[in-house]
């Protein structure tokens, strides 16, 4: 009943202790938790965390279906925990290669692309089984407003590897911009279930999810999905990358606003 009073932080000492007392055996706190989670006390990022700590906790599982309320009505999702490391992943370049690699990031961020795009093709060349490669050079051809040969980067990147996900997720982020979001999903499917992942991968991740609710009219969940990311951007020293997206999901709702906004004239 406390809970329900709806204050961040009742909300969360008062589940905790509902959590403590399922850890206790009590049969009660665990239905009195899955009603609060389904229920409409707080904001919905506050309900999206209560879930990841019954997930932690055992008493939902990664499979169950959630009816979460978004604010105007329920929505069925599942909600996954992963592992969030600032580790990088293995890789097949030598630690010169690297620092190769390392200078092209810097020369992109310095809007230096002649000069990014000229080491990453020599790295081509040089490790062309490794998919960051790739990748990265279609980042450059991105930002050259060259989506067309962005997208044959990016494939030629997952054909080296399918389970190469900063790969999957920038190519759906691709179609997403050109509307096909049906090759999108798929290309985003079984992400999620990753049991662990870099920050970088997270965040774009949520990232590319994010940028397909919003396709779809669905702001408020896309938002969340990015808020969710908002601890774990700060503890990593990420929060620019994750501000980019939320600059994207604006971007996308100013677009349909402006869309509905002229239509609704034509048909005055």
């Amino acid at each position: 009943a406390i809970c329900r009073i709806g204050d961040e932080f009742t909300l969360n000492f008062c589940s905790m202790q509902l959590i403590n007392r399922f850890e206790q055996s009590d049969p009660e706190a665990e239905q009195s938790l899955l009603t609060l989670l389904e229920g409409r006390q707080g904001s919905y990022g506050d309900r999206f965390n209560l879930g990841t700590r019954l997930l932690d906790a055992g008493i939902i599982d990664h499979n169950d279906q959630i009816n979460l309320w978004d604010g105007e009505q329920s929505h069925k999702i599942q909600l996954k925990g992963q592992m969030i490391s600032g580790e990088a992943r293995p890789s097949s370049l030598t630690p010169a290669q690297q620092a190769v690699m390392g200078e092209a990031i810097e020369a992109f961020k310095d809007d230096d692309l002649p000069k990014a795009k000229q080491i990453l093709e020599r790295l081509t060349s040089e490790a062309p089984k490794e998919p960051s490669v790739w990748s990265n050079l279609a980042a450059i051809y991105e930002k050259e407003k060259n989506p067309q040969k962005a997208e044959e980067l990016l494939t030629r990147a997952i054909e080296i590897n399918p389970d190469y996900l900063m790969g999957r997720c920038n190519l759906a982020m691709c179609h997403i911009k050109r509307g096909d979001n049906e090759a999108a999903k798929n290309l985003l499917d079984g992400l999620m279930d990753y049991a662990e992942l870099h920050i970088q991968e997270a965040i774009t991740l949520y990232g590319a999810h994010a940028m397909l609710h919003a396709r779809a009219g669905e702001l408020e969940q896309a938002r969340q999905l990015l808020d969710s990311m908002e601890a774990a951007a700060e503890e990593y020293g990420e929060t620019e990358r994750l501000d980019s997206y939320r600059g994207i999901v604006d971007e996308i709702s100013e677009k349909g606003l402006r869309l509905i906004d002229r239509l609704s004239r034509l048909l005055k």
